[in-house]
């Protein structure tokens, strides 16, 4: 069972490649279109998906579970929750950026570097999944983990359903907002 992901680093490190694979996809309207890759469907495509499923997940798991969420290195007690919001508008931010900086090369049909581009998150997220295991692998609170105390797998807590229910969110939304910027056959037959 996959129950590693979403607390708000990994939330921002993966928001950038969203909108660079996204750039990808959409680089035939990307080409055709006349003026700013900015106004184009597929930007509006990633600054959907970082607006209605990115940052409200952050959020969610700021709020609710604010000390996983920022992997126990800090309670989240101490942090206030302006900074939550900021955060998870970061992430709208992010994917728009994703994509305005992947948009030129996605024109260009750049491969190595729109790969590069999606790789080096991906890397670091994975690092800091390696890092971080056994902060990711538990429901508790900062006292708790700190205390040795009170921590349960995430498998066995309200956690690990939420978890689950974001990352099931997040691939129905990856497939639609793909297929919203992929060009269709007929498009592609012109």
């Amino acid at each position: 069972m996959y129950n590693r992901p979403v607390p708000m680093p990994f939330t921002l490190l993966l928001a950038l490649p969203v909108g660079v694979a996204l750039a990808w996809l959409a680089r035939v309207e990307l080409t055709k279109h006349e003026g700013s890759p900015l106004w184009t469907r597929s930007a509006q495509v990633a600054l959907a998906f970082g607006a209605f499923v990115l940052a409200p997940q952050a959020f969610y798991f700021a709020t609710f579970h604010g000390d996983w969420a920022y992997l126990y290195f800090v309670s989240a007690k101490s942090i206030p929750s302006a900074v939550d919001l900021a955060l998870s508008l970061a992430c709208v931010l992010v994917v728009a950026l994703g994509h305005a900086v992947a948009a030129p090369f996605a024109i260009t049909r750049k491969a190595p570097v729109v790969i590069a581009l999606l790789a080096t998150p991906l890397l670091m997220a994975s690092l800091l999944v390696i890092v971080a295991e056994n902060r990711l692998a538990v429901s508790a609170t900062y006292a708790q983990f700190h205390g040795g105390f009170g921590a349960v797998s995430i498998a066995d807590a309200p956690l690990g359903r939420a978890v689950l229910l974001a990352l099931a969110v997040t691939v129905v939304a990856l497939v639609w907002s793909s297929s919203l910027v992929r060009p269709s056959s007929r498009a592609r037959d012109r």
